[in-house]
């Protein structure tokens, strides 16, 4: 994600069907309830420095619930599944691209 300003605020949410959002599918056993959970204390790394910004918030979409249930329908799969996510922008930090690769847990419920 492209990242510039100051004091703001980067919004990546799957309401609004933005780019910068992870979309995947879960399969599994059919009729039976996910939960999607995500750890805390998240960031993105400045591609080129050492700087890296704190992730305030996840927003579940798409076919996940805000608590980030979901169903897995009759076919085995569920419906497409979306995750976002909410940074704040510091006066120290650079523009440029920032990256992450950020761990998930999908469990039965």
């Amino acid at each position: 994600m492209y990242i510039s300003g100051s004091g703001q605020n980067a919004d990546a949410n799957p309401a609004n069907s933005q780019v910068y959002v992870v979309r995947f599918y879960v399969e599994g056993e059919p009729g039976k309830k996910i939960v999607v959970s995500l750890p805390s204390k998240q960031y993105l790394n400045h591609s080129r420095k050492s700087k890296r910004l704190r992730i305030r918030k996840f927003y579940f979409g798409c076919g996940l619930s805000k608590r980030g249930r979901a169903k897995i329908k009759g076919n085995g799969r569920t419906k497409l599944l979306c995750i976002g996510a909410k940074v704040k922008i510091g006066a120290n930090h650079p523009a440029g691209v920032y990256t992450s690769t950020i761990p998930f847990e999908v469990n039965y419920k």
